[in-house]
């Protein structure tokens, strides 16, 4: 009886158990929300020829109305390659810009195409990240130049010069057009003086060593140059002197060599499978 009454109870439970299942509705999981402590997005639309999105999260609140609504009539250009985004936070859970820019852009795009400018007052940089074939040409390179051309702006305070800019130089490169590349021209200046300065050190060093001549060379030498005379004994008076006379004439000689030093330079691409891109303190 005992045995009984304890299946009992053990299938009573098991049925409880599922009806409580079945009754209770699903809840979804969803990922942690890296913009949790901002409000909702000031701008969230949709090209409808494209259906790419133009995303504006001010949560730092750094620009005034006219200037959102007017940063994101300047974005909506690059909805036709890919969506867009700007974000401005003073909370950055992450403490790294582009750990942060990840997230960010995870959590609103996934791996979609597009790109997003970052505003961070937390750790006080700006970041460019692209994913997708918007990568492809906004690449790490290219975010590191547009957030050297643009950091003075946030520097100054203007942020929504800041944004513009950056965009506006985003949408020439998706145009196919050229951007300033301040850093990267001095760079490659830098080196090709470095360069220089090392040929013409190893030219002058290497004209300047002597070579050096050997003994057996030496005594070949002084065979050749040496001359002897027979002594010649002389009368003066009641004295005699022993004068030998001799002549010889030495001669040495160097060869110079000179060298020349070859630099040759190349260039490695890879494609990008992830989404990257380049940041600025300001």
């Amino acid at each position: 009886m005992m045995r009984k009454g304890m299946l009992r109870k053990i299938i009573a439970a098991f049925a409880l158990s599922v009806i409580a299942a079945v009754m209770i509705p699903a809840v979804s999981v969803r990922a942690y929300n890296p913009l949790s402590g901002t409000s909702d997005p000031e701008i969230d639309k949709t090209n409808p020829e494209t259906g790419y999105r133009v995303v504006v999260y001010d949560g730092a609140k750094l620009l005034s109305q006219t200037e959102i609504k007017q940063l994101s009539s300047e974005m909506t250009g690059i909805t036709e390659y890919g969506n867009v985004a700007f974000v401005s936070t003073d909370e950055n859970n992450y403490k790294d810009i582009m750990s942060y820019s990840t997230a960010v852009y995870e959590y609103m795009f996934g791996s979609a195409s597009g790109t997003m400018l970052i505003i961070d007052m937390d750790t006080r940089e700006i970041s460019i990240y692209s994913d997708g074939a918007l990568h492809r040409v906004v690449t790490d390179s290219y975010g590191y130049d547009i957030t050297d051309n643009i950091y003075r702006y946030a520097s100054k305070k203007d942020y929504y010069g800041c944004a513009s800019e950056g965009f506006a130089e985003i949408y020439k490169l998706l145009n196919g057009e050229k951007i300033a590349r301040p850093m990267k021209y001095a760079c490659s200046a830098l080196i090709a003086l470095m360069l220089a300065f090392l040929f013409n050190y190893l030219r002058i060093s290497a004209s300047s060593k002597i070579q050096t001549t050997s003994a057996r060379e030496l005594l070949k030498g002084a065979s050749k140059s040496l001359k002897y005379s027979q002594p010649r004994v002389q009368t003066t008076g009641q004295t005699k002197s022993y004068s030998p006379v001799s002549s010889s004439s030495g001669s040495s000689g160097g060869s110079y060599r000179s060298s020349g030093s070859h630099h040759s330079s190349s260039h490695h691409s890879g494609s990008h499978h992830s989404g990257g891109g380049g940041h600025h303190r300001f």
